[in-house]
Formats: C-alpha cells, structure tokens, sequence
C-alpha cells in the first residue's frame, strides 16, 4: 500500500487532475464569476478529495525515504512546503472571514455579512448554501424551499383580498420616462404616491402646479385630474384598462393596465442577469424571501432568511468620504473611506486596502440618497489565518527547489 501511496504514478494523476480543475475554475470564473467556479471547482468534494490524495503522496514519499539523511534535506524542504500551503488553504477555507462591511457616515459598524445564509425557524437555523442552480429541495423544520434564485430581482404585484384598499396598475410611456415603458402602481393602503422625473403620481386631491396626474375615489370608481407643466388641467373618469387623455408635452401617454379595488401588495423575485444581486428563495406553499426577509407561518412560527454574519472584535466608524468624478461627468473616478479604526483616522482606497489586527479591508462601493449625497461605504472583510503557512510554505518549496538543482548541478560536474 505505501509502494501505491508514494508512487510517481499517483503524484502525475493527481498533478493532472488538480491542472484540469483549475483550467475548468479560471474557464468559469471568467465566463461567469467567482462563485460559480467556487461551487463546482474550488469548494467542491471532489477537489478537496483531490488535494487530500496530493497531501496523502507527499507524506508517503517523505516516510518510504526514511531514514532520512543529509541528502534528503532539499527534497524534505520541498514536501514540507507543499503540505504548509495545503494545511494553510484549510485553514483559511475554515476559520477565514471574507464578506461586507457597511458603515452610515459618522456611525460605528462591526458586524460583517457573508456570503452564507440560513433559513431560521424560531431557534433553529439551517443553512442554505450558494449555489447556481434554480432547483433544490432544502427541507427545514416544518417546511421545504422548493426554488432558488442565485441572483434575484424583486418585482412587486397585487392580489385581490377583503382589505377594500385599491390599487392601480399604469404604464408610463414617452418624455420624462425617456421613451421606455415605466410602471407605477398606486395603492391607498400606503403607496400613495409616486415620483416620475418632474411628474407626481398621486391617490390624492389635485395639487395647484403640474406635472402631475391625481386620482380620486368615489366609491366603486375613479376620476383623475392631470396637469401639465404649464398648467393646464384635464379630466376623466378611469373606466377600466385603457389609455386616460393625458395632454402632456413630450408624447407623454398614460395607459391603466391594472385595476383592483380590494387588493394587497405580494413581493415575487425573478432571475436576474446582475451577477452582484443577492439571493432569493420560495417556500413551497408559502412566499418569496429576499436575503434579510420573514414571514409568520400559520402556525404562529417565524421563518427567516437571513445572511450569516461575524462580529468584528473592534468598532470601524467612518468620519469621511471622498468622491471623486471624471471631468465634466457623473461618473465616478475615485472614492475613499476615513474610518477611525483604533485610536487612529485612517483611509481606505480603491486600491489602498486598509489591515488592521488581521483584517484586510478593501474598498468597494458606496450608497447614495435621492439627492446624490453619500449616506453609507460598503467595505470588503477579509481574513486569512492560513496565509503565513500558505507564504513560509511557499518559500520552502522555492528553497527546497532550489537546494535540489543545485544538488544535480553538482552531481553533473
């Protein structure tokens, strides 16, 4: 059994397949991201099973060369510093942090969020991995998930109830709306109203100025006022679907795709081509959950689908940020965060990462208000405590490697 374990036969075998694994994870993360050559490659069985195989043929070519002399020096180097950078990478794939960090202006964070998440009943939570399949059947207490969406988008309909609440479905078409079709949806249990560009969408009595189009209940029915930028009012009574007169500068028309007189707001997500969205998942029986999302079951239980999160051991407080455009655009050409991590103010950069007690953290983005401002940065977590063995074992093998050359060298002279 060691004559197999330390064979050259099964060292070329498994070289080979590690070669082919990493060929296929580059070919996917370029075709698709990061994640995707994760889940079939990198944190795949069969690739730890690979690397473990490597692992179990260094140790048995290091044992069949027992007893070790002088001469086996280079070559023991070499093997050592590869089983470092194995044990280095497990221990990273273990223990390691790699997620976000957001931080309001002037506000403290320290919690940062993963790329995991469970679904939570109550007290109990299971996890539920990423993956890049729609599929699955991930049993939970007193429930399944019956789809996943890897990257989701959430689009909000209305059902009809007893809420005697109603909504209106339109469709916005031309001027402000830059010729593309925009949805609004009215609805008098709580959205009201709606901005689009210069115009006011509204379940409300008309305002004095214009753009805007209002739209009153009288009972089972509904009579809408428009008004233009200059003014000029128009009146109608909504029928049912179809477009309203609409007088509006720009070829602006109004067309009511919806009506409902009795009706609720349900979120659904649908797959989405944002490779940066998050996930979503569906219960069988139940409804759509975001990341961050809960519902109550009939049972009285609360189910939640939640990111998985680590506590940083300190406070991260951002003082500042710096936004900086391209010339004569809006287009964003640098932008830096000022956090006060210690008892020191310090800047993290697009490409000035920041590590402070481990942690490395790096610039990603930024969140803005409705007026442009910037509210909040989002930095990228990472720590790694397998990287001093994955860097001592990697000079071992260059310092193995070398001795060894130098060995034959000798040998030749």
């Amino acid at each position: 059994m060691l004559a197999f374990l330390a064979s050259l036969k099964l060292a070329v075998s498994t070289i080979l397949f590690i070669a082919i694994g990493l060929a296929v994870g580059t070919t996917l993360e370029s075709g698709y991201d990061a994640k995707t050559a994760a889940y079939y490659v990198y944190r795949a069985w069969w690739f730890y099973t690979v690397l473990a195989v490597l692992g179990i043929n260094i140790i048995a070519v290091a044992v069949s060369k027992l007893p070790w002399r002088k001469k086996h020096i280079p070559f023991l180097l070499a093997h050592v510093g590869i089983i470092m950078v194995l044990f280095g990478a497990w221990l990273t794939q273990r223990c390691g942090i790699d997620g976000t960090l957001r931080i309001a202006l002037h506000e403290r964070g320290h919690t940062v969020r993963g790329d995991k998440a469970s679904i939570i009943v109550q007290n109990e939570a299971r996890d539920v991995s990423w993956q890049p399949t729609e599929a699955v059947a991930i049993h939970f207490p007193g429930g399944r998930i019956d789809r996943y969406l890897p990257y989701a988008e959430a689009k909000v309909q209305f059902v009809a109830d007893a809420s005697k609440k109603a909504a209106i479905h339109l469709e916005v078409v031309g001027g402000f709306a830059m010729r593309a079709a925009q949805d609004v949806w009215l609805w008098e249990g709580g959205w009201r109203s709606m901005q689009l560009g210069p115009a006011l969408f509204a379940i409300k009595k008309p305002a004095k100025k214009g753009p805007g189009l209002f739209f009153e209940r009288h009972g089972e029915s509904f009579s809408y006022t428009s008004i233009n930028s200059d003014g000029k009012k128009s009146q109608g009574v909504v029928s049912g679907v179809g477009f309203l007169d609409i007088p509006w500068r720009g070829g602006v028309t109004v067309r009511v795709l919806d009506l409902l007189w009795s009706a609720h707001p349900e979120t659904l997500y649908e797959l989405s081509p944002d490779r940066t969205q998050t996930p979503a998942i569906h219960i069988a029986g139940g409804p759509w959950l975001g990341l961050g999302e809960s519902y109550q079951r009939g049972d009285g239980a609360l189910v939640a689908y939640v990111p998985q999160v680590a506590q940083l051991p300190f406070d991260v407080q951002l003082e500042r940020f710096d936004l900086l455009f391209d010339p004569g655009t809006k287009k964003a050409a640098a932008y830096t965060s000022w956090v006060h991590i210690g008892n020191e103010t310090k800047a993290i950069g697009m490409n000035e990462p920041l590590t402070y007690k481990g942690y490395t953290f790096y610039q990603t983005s930024y969140e803005q208000d409705e007026q442009g401002e910037v509210v909040a940065t989002v930095l990228s977590v990472n720590r790694d405590p397998g990287r001093p063995l994955t860097y001592m074992g990697s000079f071992l093998i260059v310092i193995g490697s070398v001795l060894l050359a130098l060995r034959q060298k000798r040998k030749r002279s």
